[in-house]
Order: structure tokens, then C-alpha cells, then sequence
């Protein structure tokens, strides 16, 4: 609370967490921990969890003497003075990939679609590569690293990265293709098993959900329902496609990779790629086509008002924009940053519940 700096505290803040009362689990850095939410069967509930979560979680952090924030990097704080996690999991990352794995101080947002026929989930996971970008854009936290601007809206793209097996996958023939991938990689001493494959969106490999792990850690609730209630619609309709018989054509990894790094350097300023016209389209007005495009299912899902949040932020700015608008070019701008999205995280009680 004092420096505004990070803390290595991942087990003082634990110590502090009687009974195992909030559900949270150990990071890469000491400084870091994730944050879990029961499964939810609508947004609405993932809302009030959220909301329970945040504030148990501030508890915490109060009694063990830190505070808790959310954003995708940390703006001056540096890797080299930061601790980080020797789980075996841990231990054998590091080991394989060395200052790589060190220098990974960078903070995301999950969300996970339940879709338990697994020959779905793989099937979502191939089409529902193409929203990766947009999530990721509106997503966006992270444009100051280690003292500097860095001139992208997502600096987390430079250390989160770094590894194989991160990014867009390639799309799968089948579960075949995927299992023999995952058997070939744990056959050779790569992989402890499937959970090391870091993909930007996965079949999970315990859970019978889709996983999409593209997104900046984002400090404001009512972002992250927007997000979840963009992603949840989104593989309703997939769903309802495949029910329905329609196919869809694979894209290509080279181009969407193109959009994923443009929505790390632009944000919600963004011209995405348009894969259809071969040109250059405003994040917003994507967005737009895609909102009218999922309205059917935000009603049946009861999201219509978070998935027009999703409008909002194209038109307003992510968290990146938020930041930069603090932006002085020194230290005490970038602590008055950390206050920021400190107070963003902390905002659970005020905003207004749909």
C-alpha cells in the first residue's frame, strides 16, 4: 500500500485466508495469485461471485498488510526483483526455458465455456479462434512496463509469450490430432501433461469446458461480465450452428495472429483484419455487426445489457486508454496509475447490478 510496488506475498496472503475461505491458488511470481470462481450458470451469477470474491479477497490482502489490483503488467515493478513460485510445475518450466520463464510477470483474465461433448469443445475451440482478437482488444491493460511506455496497449504480449506452445493453436482435424499432439509432447519429456499447453483459447484439460485465455487481467467487474457474456454468446450460437448442420471453414493461424498482434499494439483503436473483404474494419464497428448477429442468443442467455458493455468499451477505451490518459512521463505517474486500477478493482460496491 505504501510503495505501490509488488510484493512477494503469495504465502503471508494465504496464512491470512482461514479455512481456505476464498478459492485461490499460487502464480508464477509470489507476487501474483489466481483468483477462481465457482462454475456459474449465467452471467448474472458470475456477477455476484465476482463481486463475493473481490471482496473477500480485499479482506485478505488488508489483514495480511498488501492490497490486490488487477491490471495486465505491473507499470515499474521489474522481474528481476520478484520472487517466483518453485512448485514442481513451476521447477520444470523454469528448468526448460530458463530467463523465459523468470521474466513471465504478467497477469490474464480466463473465462471458461462449459461444453462438456468434447468433440464439440474442439470444434468451438477451432471456429471461436476468430473472437480471440476482439477479446483481446477490449480486454487491453497493460501499455506501461518496467518505468516506460511502451507504445502498445498490451505490454503483456512481450513477457507472457515468450514460451512454445502460446499463442493461437493451429485448428484441429479432430480429437485424434489433438491427443496424439498432447501423447507425442508428454512421450518426449516436453510436457507434465495437457495443462502446459498455454494456447490463447484450449479444451480444457480437466474441466469439461472451452478455455479462452487471451484476455489482460481487467480491473472493472462490469468489464469482465461484458467480456464473459461476448464469449458465452458467442459459443451458443457455434453450438446451435453445428445442431443445425452448418460447417465452418477453419482460418488461418498466419491471420488471425496478424489481429491478435494489432489488438495488443492498438486496443480498442483497432482495424481488425476482415477475413472475409480483405480490409481493414474499426473494432467498433465489428462489433457492432456482431452484437446484431448474437442478439437471438443475449436474450435467450438474459445478456442483452452486459453484451452491449461490450459496445461501450469499443466506443470508451479498455483499461490501456484509462491509464494513458494519467500518463506524465515519470514516476509519480505512473504510482497515480497503480492507483487507478487499484481503485477499479476495489469499486465491487458501487456499480450498478443488472
Amino acid at each position: 500500500p505504501e510503495t505501490l510496488a509488488l510484493v512477494p506475498a503469495y504465502d503471508r496472503l494465504v496464512a491470512c485466508n482461514p479455512g481456505d475461505s476464498l478459492s485461490i491458488k499460487s502464480e508464477h511470481h509470489q507476487s501474483c495469485c489466481e483468483e477462481v470462481t465457482h462454475p456459474c450458470r449465467t452471467v448474472a451469477e458470475l456477477d455476484q461471485a465476482l463481486r463475493s470474491n473481490r471482496r473477500r479477497l480485499m479482506e485478505i490482502a488488508e489483514r495480511a498488510g498488501i492490497c490486490v489490483a488487477l491490471s495486465g503488467t505491473h507499470p515499474f515493478s521489474n522481474w528481476t526483483d520478484l520472487e517466483i513460485t518453485r512448485g514442481k510445475r513451476q521447477r520444470f518450466s523454469e528448468h526448460l526455458f530458463q530467463e523465459a520463464h523468470r521474466q513471465c510477470l504478467a497477469f490474464a483474465l480466463h473465462i471458461h465455456i462449459g461444453v462438456p461433448d468434447r468433440g464439440l469443445a474442439l470444434r468451438v475451440m477451432n471456429d471461436a479462434r476468430r473472437l480471440l482478437p476482439s477479446l483481446y482488444a477490449l480486454s487491453c491493460s497493460s501499455p506501461f512496463l518496467e518505468g516506460r511506455r511502451t507504445g502498445l496497449k498490451s505490454s503483456r504480449l512481450l513477457r507472457a509469450f515468450d514460451f512454445p506452445r502460446t499463442g493461437i493453436p493451429d485448428a484441429f482435424e479432430n480429437l485424434d490430432h489433438l491427443d496424439r499432439l498432447v501423447a507425442t509432447l508428454q512421450e518426449a519429456g516436453l510436457i507434465l501433461d495437457a495443462g502446459q499447453l498455454w494456447w490463447d483459447i484450449r479444451v480444457h484439460h480437466v474441466y469439461p469446458t472451452v478455455e479462452f485465455r487471451v484476455c489482460d487481467a481487467v480491473p472493472l467487474l462490469h468489464d469482465v461480465t461484458a467480456l464473459a457474456a461476448l464469449t458465452q454468446t458467442f459459443v451458443a450460437r457455434l453450438l446451435d450452428d453445428y445442431a443445425s448442420g452448418t460447417c465452418i471453414e477453419p482460418l488461418d493461424r498466419v491471420l488471425l495472429c496478424e489481429n491478435r498482434w494489432r489488438a495488443a499494439r492498438f486496443g480498442t483503436d483497432v482495424q481488425l483484419l476482415d477475413y472475409e473483404t480483405s480490409s481493414l474494419v474499426p473494432l467498433s464497428e465489428q462489433l457492432k455487426d456482431l452484437r446484431a448477429q448474437l442478439e437471438p442468443w443475449a436474450r435467450r442467455l438474459y445478456v442483452v445489457e452486459h453484451l452491449d458493455r461490450v459496445l461501450d468499451i469499443a466506443a470508451e477505451g479498455s483499461a490501456a486508454e484509462r491509464q494513458l490518459a494519467l500518463w506524465k512521463d515519470n514516476k509519480a505517474a505512473l504510482e497515480e496509475i497503480v492507483r487507478l486500477y487499484l481503485a477499479e478493482t476495489s469499486d465491487v460496491l458501487s456499480l450498478i447490478h443488472i
